[in-house]
């Protein structure tokens, strides 16, 4: 069965599947973000769904971050969607060169993250006279 998955991209959202990019412009294609352990993003593509409870031994677990929500469909429509905080990150596996999105009785498995936010627009006011 296919998913689709809503993910979060500078300033707009983006819905893949594991072929292709459905809605949205980003240069990533249909690649997500995981969150590396010294804080900085790696970007591989999205290979569809793992179930938790049947990870191959070579799966290797990651946070992904920046999904927003979640569809079993491949258009990234309908009532079927689950809604993942924006400040949540999701469990996922690396396996051959794709991120997978654990799920666990049919919904992804996530929790909240604390991440350093950061402020672009300090100190940009000065003075004209």
């Amino acid at each position: 069965m296919s998913v689709s998955i809503r993910h979060r991209y500078h300033y707009g959202n983006v819905l893949i599947n594991d072929e292709k990019v459905i809605t949205g412009d980003a240069i990533t294609g249909n690649a997500i973000p995981a969150l590396r352990k010294n804080g900085s993003l790696r970007y591989m593509p999205f290979g569809g769904v793992i179930d938790e409870d049947c990870v191959f031994g070579n799966a290797i677990p990651v946070k992904l971050v920046n999904l927003t929500c979640f569809w079993w469909n491949d258009i990234g429509m309908g009532s079927d969607g689950y809604e993942i905080p924006l400040n949540h990150a999701v469990k996922g596996y690396l396996f051959h060169g794709k991120y997978y999105v654990a799920i666990r009785n049919d919904q992804p498995l996530h929790w909240e993250i604390q991440r350093p936010t950061t402020n672009y627009h300090t100190e940009n006011v000065v003075s004209i006279r």
